[in-house]
């Protein structure tokens, strides 16, 4: 009809991104030698919401520190995928460690650094155990 009408149209030529609004509460805020703080979240499962949950704040907020400490970070992502909890971090530059966190990489973070575990010298070590 708006054709008809001698209207110009382009069918879905344009794309809007639009936020969602909603909120995300880490597990814990430690502060640092610095002045700072971090926060810390605390994972045993890591389902895809979470994933979903956790990108979408990493890129609402690029400057807050974070880090996700996994209770298994060679967990895979579902029993079909070869992507682990860790490997998922890596791709999108999120810091992680293991649970129990050791003490010397704790205390980096404490300190102001923000190091991050490494994925294959991990499973180097666990081959070993």
């Amino acid at each position: 009809a708006l054709a008809q009408q001698g209207h110009s149209l382009f069918y879905e030529e344009d794309s809007f991104e639009y936020v969602v609004r909603k909120s995300y509460t880490p597990d814990f805020k430690i502060p640092t030698t610095t002045g700072g703080f971090f926060y810390l979240e605390t994972k045993g499962r890591f389902t895809s919401a979470d994933r979903k949950k956790t990108l979408e704040f990493k890129r609402s907020h690029v400057d807050v520190p974070l880090l996700i400490a996994f209770q298994n970070p060679y967990q895979r992502l579902t029993k079909k995928s070869v992507t682990t909890y860790a490997d998922w971090c890596n791709k999108y530059g999120i810091p992680w460690c293991p649970i129990p966190i050791p003490q010397d990489f704790l205390q980096q973070w404490v300190n102001g650094s923000r190091p991050t575990s490494l994925v294959r010298h991990a499973r180097v070590q666990m081959r070993l155990l």
